[in-house]
């Protein structure tokens, strides 16, 4: 287990995974704190579970993520919510399952 100190106290705290959802313009909208073991599939499913209204308030949403959210179930779970989910591809998947949606900004 890793430590880390904050810098707001002189207490030792374990080092958690920092997960976030943003605006387009960096404003936090989500976030959570999880145990490093837990996988951030998990975290965003359960983020979106806890906060229905992320996805309500909010039609389409789009998240930009890295290589670490390749799931089908992901991929199956925020279609079915309207989330558009844009990752890196990589070539030992099927062409179908790429994400080929363009970056909303040019």
């Amino acid at each position: 287990m890793r430590f880390s100190t904050c810098p707001a106290s002189p207490a030792t705290t374990a080092a958690y995974g920092r997960h976030c959802l943003r605006t387009p313009a960096g404003l936090p909208v989500a976030w959570a704190l999880a145990d490093p073991g837990i996988d951030g599939r998990e975290v965003l499913t359960a983020l979106c579970d806890h906060e229905p209204h992320l996805l309500d308030d909010r039609p389409g949403p789009l998240i930009i993520s890295d290589k670490g959210y390749v799931s089908h179930e992901l991929d199956r779970y925020l279609h079915e919510r309207g989330v558009r989910l844009i990752r890196p591809s990589y070539p030992n998947r099927s062409s179908s399952s790429r994400s080929t949606t363009p970056l909303p900004f040019s």
